[in-house]
C-alpha cells in the first residue's frame, strides 16, 4: 500500500531551493523509489486561510519506506539546506489506501 509524503512551504531563496534543496530531494526519491507526484508554486487553498503558495507530494512505496526516509540523514540533510531557503515548512506522512481492482479500473476508465 502506497504512502505519501506532502510538504508545504514558502521560497524564500529560489535559486538555494533549485540548486542545493532539490537535488537532495532527488537522491531522496531515487534512494527510497519515491516518486514526485506533484510539485507547484500554483496552490489553492478552498477551505481555511492557509497562504502558503508551494507544496510537494512524495509517493513512496510503503509507509515503513516513508518512515525510513524521514529518519534517514540524506532526508535530515535536506531539512537543514531547507531551513535556508524556505519558510513555513511543514511535512507530513499519509499512509495511502489499498489498490484494489475497483479502483485500479476507475483510475483507467474516465467518468463520463
Amino acid at each position: 500500500m502506497p504512502a505519501y509524503m506532502v510538504a508545504r512551504a514558502t521560497i524564500k531563496d529560489r535559486e538555494k531551493f533549485n540548486h542545493e534543496f532539490m537535488p537532495l530531494i532527488k537522491n531522496i526519491g531515487q534512494t527510497y523509489n519515491a516518486k514526485l507526484l506533484a510539485q507547484s508554486d500554483n496552490v489553492q487553498t478552498l477551505v481555511g486561510n492557509d497562504t502558503v503558495a508551494h507544496a510537494a507530494i512524495l509517493e513512496f512505496p510503503d509507509l515503513a519506506t516513508a518512515q525510513a526516509c524521514a529518519q534517514s540523514s540524506v532526508f535530515q540533510e535536506a531539512m537543514g539546506v531547507a531551513e535556508n531557503c524556505i519558510a513555513d515548512h511543514y511535512v507530513r506522512l499519509i499512509d495511502g489506501l489499498p489498490v484494489t481492482a475497483e479502483a485500479s479500473a476507475a483510475v483507467k476508465e474516465p467518468a463520463e
